[in-house]
């Protein structure tokens, strides 16, 4: 490990992590996409004594793929978080070990 007080961190470690929010953004968008998207519902569909409840039906699933949207993206967005940390600790790494190669 080196040092006592040294830190390392594991990219390697953090591009699987990537890896895995990347696929889980993949399956909730395509979730959303090929099954959400397909569902249509509304007053019109539920039928005259059910008019009101197609319609809360219809705003409860919006709300739904607009939540499983934002989740979507949001688990994008840490998988990039966790790609570009990944490169600047490596580059730091990389820096650190030059630093300690030219300074004997």
């Amino acid at each position: 490990m080196g040092s006592a007080g040294a830190t390392r961190v594991d990219t390697a470690g953090l591009r699987a992590m990537a890896r895995e929010y990347d696929t889980a953004s993949a399956i909730i968008d395509a979730a959303v996409r090929n099954q959400l998207g397909s569902l249509r519902f509304g007053a019109a569909l539920s039928g005259r004594a059910y008019a009101a409840h197609g319609g809360e039906l219809a705003t409860a699933l919006a709300e739904l793929s607009t939540a499983m949207r934002l989740w979507s993206r949001a688990a994008a967005e840490i998988a990039v978080a966790l790609q570009n940390s990944a490169i600047r600790y490596g580059a730091a790494a990389d820096r650190s070990a030059d630093q300690i190669a030219a300074h004997g």
